[in-house]
């Protein structure tokens, strides 16, 4: 199939809420503009671009949109390390630190967690395109889109600059520990 009929197959379902629960693509809009210190995103633009292989409707609402699902979510912890200083997030390991992903997907305290899903559902809308071969749509959509919160398979200049405040993220919930 074509990304333009993808793309309008995309279009055509943005009004619908509840995501199937079957595999395929999902794609973050922009709501509004939104402005980070670094860069303009505007409204409407493609600022990640995902793939489920099992149900759309738990990578959103489990994964993504939900408060205690940082460590689970790179969007989330993305957003969560560019929005560090505005929301005043404190970072902390994801388990009891036995295992490097306890540390690589950090989590935040709750009141961060809850503030960065508000924002979350005041700035980002989703939609989706049911495959049953996600992960070559969503390559081709990222090659093609390069949305600024995609750090693997894009090419756009603030990948380093989103790893870099993510790492710093890291290290301080390697230095707090876990939440208690």
């Amino acid at each position: 199939m074509e990304i333009k009929q993808i793309l309008d197959k995309i279009e055509s379902n943005k009004s619908i809420q509840q995501f199937p629960k079957t595999s395929g693509i999902y794609v973050m809009y922009a709501k509004n503009n939104i402005i980070f210190d670094f860069i303009t995103i505007n409204k409407g633009e493609i600022i990640y671009i995902g793939k489920s292989e099992s149900s759309l409707s738990d990578r959103k609402t489990k994964q993504h949109f939900s408060s205690e699902s940082t460590g689970r979510s790179t969007v989330r912890r993305s957003l969560g390390a560019i929005l560090k200083k505005e929301f005043d997030i404190k970072c902390f390991l994801r388990g009891k630190g036995k295992s490097k992903n306890d540390s690589n997907c950090y989590i935040f305290d709750k009141e961060s967690e809850i503030r960065l899903t508000n924002w979350m559902n005041e700035n980002i809308s989703m939609s989706f395109f049911v495959t049953n071969n996600p992960e070559e749509i969503e390559v081709r959509l990222i090659a093609k889109y390069n949305p600024i919160l995609n750090l693997k398979e894009a090419e756009h200049n603030f990948i380093t600059h989103i790893k870099d405040l993510r790492t710093k993220c890291k290290d301080e919930a390697e230095q707090n520990g876990v939440l208690k």
